[in-house]
């Protein structure tokens, strides 16, 4: 089982694995949204219901942010299938930071803008899923096989 230290290297090499590829000729736009999905995996890992865990250190850097994960902590058991699955996991904390997000933009009378931007920039926003979805993977297969 991978320490925190591992699981961050592991998503950074994928990161930079990621931003290599999108300086290659492609003719779409995609890569990029993939390595910064990846990226993510650093804020967005599946070790967020754990207190010490780096992610969360991350997130309390904004001090004003450090409650964000406590409930998420509460509702969803380490390592769990909720926790670690990769796409299962994924899904569900994009779940829960839309979610969260999409209140506080229906508070400031944005929901409506909030939800036309996500449509919009649609294969952009599924490409930066995917990248988390690949950092979460190799989070999860060090678990498994670290």
């Amino acid at each position: 089982m991978a320490n925190g230290a591992t699981h961050d290297q592991i998503t950074l090499t994928l990161a930079k694995s990621a931003a290599i590829a999108a300086l290659l000729p492609l003719p779409w736009d995609i890569p990029w949204p993939v390595a910064a999905g990846i990226y993510a995996g650093l804020w967005l890992s599946p070790d967020l219901d754990l207190a010490k865990c780096n992610a969360r250190k991350r997130w309390r850097d904004f001090a004003w942010l450090g409650w964000i994960w406590w409930p998420y902590a509460k509702l969803i058991p380490h390592r769990s299938w909720a926790s670690h699955a990769p796409i299962i996991s994924t899904a569900g904390r994009l779940a829960y930071v839309g979610g969260l997000a999409f209140i506080v933009a229906l508070a400031v009378g944005q929901g409506e803008s909030m939800l036309d931007w996500v449509g919009h920039y649609q294969a952009a926003a599924l490409a930066f899923a995917t990248g988390l979805a690949i950092a979460d993977t190799g989070h999860w297969a060090a678990d498994r096989w670290g």
